[in-house]
């Protein structure tokens, strides 16, 4: 008991009493923009800057707040990884998908060009351009889901560059590290060389681990009925791959990247992102507040003109660069250009791969640039994405007068990324295996949801896609496409399970029609009161049939 004491001691800042203030802040100032129309990321980054050792320097070792903001880093990379898949990539269009790969190309090439006519050199022409290339994913696609708008032309074109940009992460990042590391240019293609084994090792060694060892485990009678040891593995798969890389010399975003892409090819990814969702909104908040106490409020103030100018210089360059490259590949010019406007902001990432080499390749100076601009474009962009379709609407309409848009499509409907109108079925007993089998039968599509892993080879036996997962996370029905499907079916026998996917699944699709089956007369208020439309009750059903069954004896 002694040597916890000092954790709770007041007057000493421990890792403790630093978290506990960090979030604290972040909760308060995130809870306070997000009323005021804003992201809360971006009064996670406010936290930061005032906490920071810059402003009122309450966190004086930001160091053991650096550390778990790594592994936040790192958690946000897992994620993505388990986001990304060929299937996906490809149903956002082939078109948008080269779009993405020109973007980060010709908008790092363009920056790096600049910083070396300005006199600073190519290796900090290619870390400005790197860290500037990439927009912020949490940001947009939160806001385009908030708006409705992730199936329309520009919010399709806006998730296939964002998730170019998610994988070219990786690739950037061993690109700083490299112009970092210096060296002749022997040693820096060696260097590559060294890292790129090294990772090759690893995409060995957690295709082994994430697609043929734990499949089988999860098979196993024991982990597909306990909850929490299946919470755990998640956790360690995700950690442990941080872990690993940091072992060997490698970004830890490389390792829980290349984890997250293998194992988002498993049948038990979906429950694995939902699990680690928790922790990685902690860690990534924390992440969000570090990066705050990067920001210099009184440097920003002395520079604000310069600051300004290259948050508008960098929002009119990459909004005008991705509209035309859009264009380009015949996407309408309306779309092109919101989409342009929705992703000219700075990412999270330009703070990582900035760090990356500071101070040994940018000094202060250029380092506090990259952040204020980057945080002020991040604070502009929910105005940016609301008014994007006007605004692009208003910029056709001019360039239209002028004479500029003739031979390009300036508009095309928006076509649903996925198809509508399936069912969802929650659970695969006796009863979902009959209504299953019904539906398919009367050749309905059917994605069934089951926590347990033995459910993957007998939903697809009876014709239904799978999801291993629970019912009762929104990232679980989302995955499903709750807000696209039909209805959804709630077999789950126990009562309170049942009530809390049924209110899960109304929050996400407040119109989708939802029936649910009460093992017993007691629970059918609950679940009407949960939302369900129709909710069938098995005793009263059950003494239906039996007295039917004696009517006709």
């Amino acid at each position: 008991m002694d040597s916890i004491a000092p954790l709770f001691a007041i007057g000493g800042w421990t890792l403790l009493s630093d978290v506990l203030v960090v979030l604290s802040a972040a909760f308060l100032l995130g809870a306070v923009l997000e009323r005021l129309g804003f992201n809360a990321l971006l009064g996670y980054l406010l936290a930061g800057v005032l906490l920071g050792p810059n402003a009122t320097g309450v966190v004086t070792d930001p160091r053991a707040v650096e550390v778990l903001a790594e592994l936040g880093v790192g958690l946000l990379l897992f994620s993505i990884g388990l986001e990304f898949s060929w299937g996906r990539l490809m149903a956002t269009g082939r078109r948008v998908l080269w779009a993405g790969v020109l973007q980060v190309l010709l908008t790092l090439l363009l920056i790096a060009g600049v910083v070396m006519l300005s006199g600073m050199g190519l290796s900090i022409g290619l870390v400005i351009g790197s860290s500037l290339a990439l927009s912020s994913t949490a940001s947009v696609l939160r806001l385009l889901i908030s708006r409705s708008e992730l199936d329309t032309v520009h919010g399709r074109s806006a998730l296939g560059i964002l998730l170019v940009q998610d994988i070219s992460v990786i690739p950037l990042v061993l690109l700083v590290d490299t112009v970092t590391t210096g060296g002749t240019a022997m040693e820096v293609v060696l260097q590559l060389g060294k890292t790129l084994g090294f990772v090759a090792l690893l995409v060995g060694g957690f295709w082994v681990v994430a697609l043929k060892l734990v499949p089988k485990l999860l098979l196993t009678r024991t982990l597909s009925g306990n909850r929490e040891l299946a919470l755990l593995l998640a956790a360690v798969t995700g950690l442990g791959s941080i872990a690993l890389a940091h072992a060997v010399g490698l970004s830890p975003a490389v390792g829980a990247f290349v984890a997250g892409m293998l194992l988002a090819e498993s049948d038990f990814a979906t429950q694995v992102r939902a699990d680690v969702g928790g922790l990685r909104t902690l860690l990534v908040t924390i992440f969000f507040v570090s990066i705050g106490m990067l920001a210099d409020p009184a440097w920003i103030g002395v520079h604000l003109p310069m600051v300004v100018g290259y948050v508008v210089l960098l929002i009119a360059v990459k909004s005008l660069l991705i509209a035309a490259i859009l264009a380009a590949f015949r996407i309408p010019l309306r779309s092109a250009i919101a989409t342009g406007l929705c992703l000219a902001q700075g990412g999270e990432f330009a703070f990582v791969l900035a760090g990356q080499a500071y101070p040994k390749l940018i000094d202060d100076d250029l380092f506090q640039l990259i952040t204020a601009v980057c945080v002020t474009t991040l604070f502009l962009t929910p105005p940016l994405v609301i008014g994007a379709p006007r605004a692009a609407q208003a910029i056709v309409g001019v360039l239209r007068k002028v004479g500029v848009v003739k031979g390009l499509p300036t508009a095309e409907p928006d076509e649903p990324l996925h198809t509508d109108g399936h069912v969802i079925v929650v659970g695969l007993g006796p009863a979902a295996t009959e209504v299953v089998r019904q539906l398919r039968a009367a050749e309905r599509d059917v994605t069934v949801v089951e926590l347990g892993g033995g459910a993957v080879p007998r939903g697809r036996a009876l014709g239904a896609q799978v999801l291993v997962g629970d019912a009762t996370y929104p990232e679980v029905l989302q995955h499903a496409h709750v807000e696209q499907a039909a209805s959804i079916v709630v077999t789950v026998p126990d009562a309170a399970t049942a009530a809390l996917s049924i209110r899960v699944a109304r929050s996400l699709a407040p119109d989708i029609r939802i029936v649910a089956r009460a093992r017993y007369s007691r629970a059918k208020p609950d679940l009407e009161a949960a939302g369900a439309d129709v909710v069938v009750d098995e005793e009263h059903s059950v003494g239906r049939t039996l007295a039917e069954v004696c009517t006709t004896c």
